[in-house]
């Protein structure tokens, strides 16, 4: 899902044929904002609390190609999927921006 802190490129031009592709931690961010979620990513950007997201919020700023191409990949079902994505993702994001921000092109060449 996350395939590197940024460098893909965004997911309208990562996965034409709909595979999901996020386009990053870059483009997780993105739909994270476009979803009215920006608040809550945010959150396990900075260096506070890590606001929890229900799985029905994950789903919604994921978008259904996603999702489904996850489905696909691990052979979970949506509920069991969402469920472990909402405990997992945000101490995953957490841990790749330890200095409470995204980092930039110059940091992730390391990665």
């Amino acid at each position: 899902m996350l395939d590197g802190p940024g460098d893909a490129p965004p997911p309208s031009r990562a996965a034409p044929d709909g595979q999901g592709d996020l386009g990053g931690l870059d483009g997780l961010v993105d739909r994270f904002r476009q979803g009215g979620l920006g608040d809550v990513i945010e959150s396990w950007i900075g260096h506070g609390t890590n606001r929890p997201v229900a799985p029905d919020q994950l789903a919604r700023a994921l978008g259904p190609d996603t999702v489904d191409t996850l489905q696909q990949q691990t052979g979970m079902d949506r509920e069991t999927l969402l469920s472990q994505l909402a405990q997992a993702l945000p101490e995953v994001v957490h841990t790749l921006t330890p200095q409470g921000r995204v980092p930039g092109e110059a940091e992730r060449r390391g990665w």
